[in-house]
């Protein structure tokens, strides 16, 4: 389905209202006559931008962060059972563009926190998760920084949430956090949605894209030694993450059959019999990256 950007008519206002969820209202003081508001920065040429997305399977997310998550001085996701809402202050931009980097925010978010979950013994099963960005919104002439009042749709709140603030929330505020940081870095933001997609995969491509994720991860520290590299460059990946080829074999060897279509392989059919195990080097490696990075849970 095509796109279409669509205009919001707003007043044209240099002011926003307080997040004051007992909806107190405070006397204006600044560059607004808007009672309640807080005087801000001129706005010229910025945008606040609003994107929607569910997360699917949905009953797989029945968790809220209350608060929201505060990403950065301008940005801030919102969680509400499988509704993800990512709403920002930026320059004025191509919409396309950012919707493709607010998609890969929420691919790498859902990556690290099915890595968390798993460590703390969910199923894998419980963690083929993935966003499905649905609707945005563009607001011109006012910054948006604090509150945003609205309805909520019958299809949330039908028992949607049944846990706010509590661990899984704790450990989404985490991943989310640590997306931020490594979205923008290409290596690292494919390492973490390959790892995605092995996690969604129910075939034999999933050992392919968990061979790719360690691949990106080898080119994010082979890319720290040397940014001209003509042949493969493992030997920084494993000093810094204490892994070995050994190790990665099983799954190489599996990667290696899917790619050259080799359906019938030896490898291929002992990594079908063994395939959490299998699937389970990459998920290691790409756990230790992000531990390696600064990221704990």
């Amino acid at each position: 389905m095509a796109l279409r950007k669509k205009r919001v008519a707003v007043p044209q206002k240099r002011g926003v209202c307080a997040r004051n969820r007992s909806l107190g209202l405070v006397e204006a003081r600044g560059a607004t006559n808007v009672l309640g508001a807080m005087a801000i920065p001129p706005y010229e040429g910025r945008r606040t931008y609003f994107f929607f997305a569910d997360v699917e399977p949905k009953e797989l997310m029945t968790f809220g962060v209350e608060s929201g998550i505060q990403l950065d001085d301008d940005s801030t996701l919102e969680v509400l059972g499988h509704a993800l809402a990512y709403w920002a202050i930026a320059e004025e931009q191509e919409v396309l563009t950012l919707r493709a980097f607010v998609q890969d925010v929420f691919d790498v978010t859902l990556a690290i926190y099915a890595l968390i979950r798993l460590d703390r013994g969910d199923r894998r099963e419980a963690l083929r998760l993935r966003a499905e960005l649905h609707s945005w919104l563009e607001v011109r002439g006012v910054e948006a920084r604090a509150n945003v009042v609205g309805t909520i749709h019958e299809r949330y709140e039908a028992g949607a949430v049944r846990e706010l603030d509590g661990p899984r929330a704790r450990d989404f505020t985490t991943a989310a956090n640590a997306a931020w940081r490594f979205v923008r870095e290409p290596t690292l933001r494919l390492a973490f949605k390959d790892l995605g997609f092995s996690l969604h995969d129910r075939g034999d491509d999933a050992f392919l894209y968990a061979y790719r994720a360690v691949e990106n991860a080898r080119r994010f520290h082979a890319d720290k030694v040397s940014a001209t590299e003509t042949t493969p460059v493992w030997p920084p990946l494993h000093a810094a993450l204490g892994t070995s080829e050994e190790q990665l074999q099983p799954l190489t060897d599996a990667a290696t059959s899917i790619r050259h279509g080799d359906t019938k392989s030896a490898a291929l059919a002992a990594a079908r019999v063994n395939r959490d195990a299998t699937l389970a080097l990459a998920e290691d490696l790409v756990r230790r990256l992000a531990q390696h990075e600064g990221v704990s849970w």
